[in-house]
């Protein structure tokens, strides 16, 4: 038995032997051999990075004139609305009240103009005719006084014999009707004067009445902003007030009243990129001459179709920009975090002249906001530039659908600031710098003995480099074979790269 036993644990020790045997047979035949690769032709390019974050097209604070009681929020964040949908509805019974209050004061101006348009009428159709006409009338007999006065003092001082009675009462007379001609005269002034604050009166009650008429119809409109609507097409993001909640009304409150939601237009998506001031040159050289500064028009947009006021408003859907965007540009990658394998599609939109400058900040970085493209608009894109395909020139990029992101991710921005198409390329990997010389290392067949293998420098001269690959302007000719990893000798000593 013990004899059967050392048998088969001799067996086991062989064969274990000989599988180590073998695995390092062939792990030495591969570090013999080297890794090399075969120089082809592509398409590169040369990206500019830059950090940033997804946003809609537009995002409001909505807030309400009016104050009261939340009572109804029947819209979920995150649900698309459209225009006019209601949001958030305030208990109207104040704002009701104030509306009463206001048409009640309408209603007294008005009693009150009538009550100074009648003052005036009377004035100016009564008391001043009645005024001039006294005037007139005792002007008259004003002027046959005195003449009779004149005649008979004339004659009194000829005739010494005539009677002083008589020119007595004459003068009385004249006198009398002086004193009643300027009496009359005041009246008639005073009678104007009166005519003018009639006037004034009927001014300040039709003022009084306007203002109360602006204030009926602010107070019907706080009534009316009880019920707080939609201001268009998009999405609730945010609801700052909850059911049971007191709003101050925005007239007595600063600042215009209580933000209650926030909306965003989401019918089409952007990144805000951060671009490093170093490289927004190269990044404005590939722009749309509209998204740069100092353009007079809108990047991105073809006119739109007149509006037919057919049909009810949709909620806003990314889809429904396809047939009215403008396709020009160079196309900009964004990818995120949250959906790692996938890519999706943008073009430049607008440069912001001024940089920004955060609190703290160093570095001096522009915004740049890149307009996202839906996936037919993306795909159609794709098509016309070569040099988002992938380098082995087999595998298209497959854009994929903006409606899967969310407002506010973090996404990675990567700008095609450089290009060629077609050019020879030569892995990185492969290049090795000799006494200041760039060059690959090439396998050596002259001289070589059986069984050996030999490298060679071989120099060339570079162009554009990704930092995966580097053009070939000169120096390599396509389908030549250049190590990546040098092939070792039987001692596994790393073979000479001779020049």
């Amino acid at each position: 038995m013990k004899k059967i036993l050392f048998i088969l644990m001799a067996v086991v020790i062989v064969v274990l032997l000989w599988l180590l045997l073998r695995s390092k047979g062939r792990l030495s035949m591969g570090m013999l051999e080297g890794e090399v690769a075969t120089l082809k032709r592509g398409h590169l390019t040369v990206p500019i990075e830059a950090s940033g974050t997804v946003e809609p097209k537009d995002r409001v604070d909505i807030k309400s004139e009016a104050g009261g009681t939340v009572i109804e929020t029947p819209i979920e964040v995150g649900q698309l609305v459209t225009m006019n949908d209601l949001l958030v509805m305030l208990d109207p019974e104040d704002e009701q009240r104030l509306v009463d209050i206001a048409r009640k004061v309408l209603d007294q101006s008005k009693i009150n103009k009538d009550k100074a348009e009648n003052l005036l009428a009377q004035r100016e159709k009564t008391s001043l005719p009645l005024a001039q006409s006294r005037l007139k009338q005792i002007s008259a007999e004003l002027k046959y006084a005195e003449w009779l006065y004149l005649r008979e003092k004339e004659f009194a001082e000829q005739n010494k014999d005539s009677s002083v009675d008589q020119l007595l009462q004459l003068e009385t007379r004249y006198n009398s009707l002086v004193a009643q001609a300027e009496q009359a005269s005041s009246d008639v002034t005073g009678a104007q004067l009166n005519i003018e604050l009639a006037r004034k009166d009927v001014e300040q009650a039709d003022l009084a009445v306007k203002k109360a008429q602006d204030d009926l119809l602010d107070a019907e409109k706080r009534l009316k902003e009880t019920r707080i609507l939609a201001p268009f097409n998009g999405m609730l993001v945010q609801l700052y007030q909850k059911k049971g909640a007191v709003i101050a009304s925005g007239s007595s409150s600063f600042g215009g009243g209580t933000p209650l939601a926030r909306m965003a237009d989401v019918s089409e998506l952007y990144v805000s990129a951060q671009v490093d001031e170093a490289e927004i040159g190269r990044v404005r050289d590939i722009a749309p001459p509209a998204a740069r500064p100092g353009s007079t028009s809108i990047a991105g947009m073809n006119p739109q179709p007149a509006d037919t006021g057919a049909g009810d408003s949709q909620p806003a859907d990314i889809e429904n920009t396809d047939d009215f965007t403008d396709l020009t540009g160079t196309p900009v990658r964004v990818t995120v975090e949250a959906f790692p394998n996938d890519e999706f599609i943008g073009l430049i939109d607008r440069i912001e002249p001024e940089p920004d400058r955060t609190a703290g900040q160093v570095v001096i970085s522009y915004v740049v906001r890149i307009r996202l493209l839906p996936v037919e608009q993306a795909r159609e894109l794709v098509a016309q530039y070569k040099h988002l395909q992938k380098n082995d020139n087999e595998e298209v990029m497959e854009p994929s659908d903006i409606r899967k992101l969310f407002l506010g991710m973090q996404a990675i921005v990567e700008f095609l600031a450089e290009s060629r198409d077609n050019v020879l390329l030569v892995p990185n990997e492969a290049v090795r710098i000799k006494n200041g010389r760039k060059g690959v290392c090439v396998p050596d067949l002259s001289n070589a003995e059986p069984g050996t293998k030999r490298a060679r420098f071989q120099t060339f001269r570079g162009g554009l480099d990704n930092g995966m690959y580097t053009e070939v302007i000169e120096g390599l000719q396509e389908n030549d074979t250049v190590y990546i990893k040098l092939p070792r000798n039987h001692d596994f000593d790393e073979v000479e790269c001779l020049e």
